[in-house]
């Protein structure tokens, strides 16, 4: 490669368990369902720039996701989800606020590969303190769809995450990485064990050099589970007769 190719945690995540996989998501346009769902992230982005929510109130923080709402022509069902969760993480975070040492901050790092350099960039949604010098990373999900465990389907996202803060913050240890469902309420947090992590990484680097390599191979596995290409162009798989509608663009 003459330069660098950046890819976020999440598409390394799915070149790592599905090269297919991943180019199918290539595939995919932005869709306004996403759009709508974005709108709950930047609204938090803003209250976490903004100061908390002691600065921001709860009437302004909604009257701002409303309106970016309006922008996208959401419906009254999606409009009355994202009132919701914004509301509930606005309560939350009073009780949590103390605690954030960062937010919306994007993290870097280059990885040698055979072909050259890649370069892992992601913006961690919070960075929380924990006990001690423990350091938890907080992404959001900002989809509406059912809670689901994620420790096998992003433990590679983990692994990229967790070395993204380890680097930004080498005095604070241990690392932990944390999902939360902001449609929910609800938390998951992944930890690694030293073996795990450097397992994950040498996978990483492999994974990711055979797909530079131009890999498009299906990788059968328990992600298979929730992929949204199980029956939409995958060969391990039929095809249904009237398959659900494709899936939404959306890196959260």
């Amino acid at each position: 490669m003459s330069q660098s190719l950046i890819l976020t945690p999440l598409e390394v995540n799915r070149i790592t368990m599905c090269t297919l996989q991943q180019h199918f998501w290539q595939q995919l346009p932005p869709q306004e369902e996403a759009m709508s769902e974005e709108a709950a992230l930047k609204t938090i982005q803003r209250l976490h720039a903004k100061g908390g929510p002691q600065r921001l109130n709860l009437p302004t923080t909604l009257r701002y996701v409303e309106n970016l709402l309006a922008v996208v022509k959401a419906n009254r069902q999606q409009l009355n989800a994202a009132r919701q969760a914004i509301a509930a993480y606005h309560r939350r975070l009073r009780n949590e606020w103390t605690q954030v040492i960062a937010s919306n901050e994007l993290l870097t790092m280059n990885i040698r590969v055979r072909q050259g350099w890649i370069q892992i960039e992601a913006v961690v949604d919070r960075l929380d303190k924990g006990a001690g010098d423990e350091i938890n990373a907080i992404n959001f999900i900002t989809h509406s769809g059912p809670v689901s465990d994620l420790s096998q389907n992003r433990a590679v996202e983990a692994t990229m995450l967790h070395a993204l803060v380890a680097a930004a913050y080498p005095h604070r240890r241990p690392v932990q990485v944390s999902y939360r469902w902001l449609y929910h309420n609800q938390e998951q947090r992944l930890q690694l064990t030293e073996r795990q992590y450097r397992e994950n990484l040498a996978q990483i680097k492999e994974r990711v050099e055979a797909w530079l390599d131009g890999e498009i191979l299906a990788r059968p596995g328990l992600h298979c589970e929730e992929c949204p290409f199980k029956h939409q162009g995958c060969p391990i798989y039929p095809a249904e007769d009237e398959p659900p509608d494709l899936p939404i663009n959306n890196e959260k």
